[in-house]
């Protein structure tokens, strides 16, 4: 299996949080970046967080671990820079444990965000206030 995008166009990363706005016109219209999904998602990426911390690393890194730690997937991260190529590869280093791997899949397992035809509206509203 190949996870395209394993970084949720930067959602798992990060960076942004349900105060920031996602830059980007690729962003401005994915329901992932709509406030209540940045809130929602803030248990699974604490989750990323503490787990970088122990791994000295970035939710980043750790996203893309867990993504390649399952059999049979193959991840194709984006990068925009050198500096985001090297640390995408230095994730592969990332030995996660069975109990760092539960905690992970746990979050995402809790992680519903609105999608599909109930996200719309609100990707039309986010897009017009602009």
């Amino acid at each position: 299996m190949i996870a395209y995008s394993p970084l949720a166009q930067g959602f798992l990363s990060g960076k942004y949080g349900a105060g920031a706005v996602a830059p980007g016109a690729v962003r401005a219209g994915n329901a992932l970046f709509l406030p209540e999904n940045l809130e929602q998602g803030r248990p699974l990426l604490d989750a990323l967080r503490e787990v970088a911390r122990v791994h000295d690393a970035t939710p980043a890194q750790v996203a893309l671990a867990w993504v390649i730690r399952r059999p049979n997937v193959v991840a194709i991260p984006g990068a925009s820079s050198l500096a985001q190529l090297e640390a995408n590869a230095a994730a592969a280093d990332i030995e996660l444990s069975d109990e760092e791997d539960k905690a992970l899949t746990n979050a995402a397992d809790s992680f519903s965000p609105v999608q599909g035809a109930a996200a719309l509206p609100k990707l039309a509203r986010a897009r017009f206030r602009r």
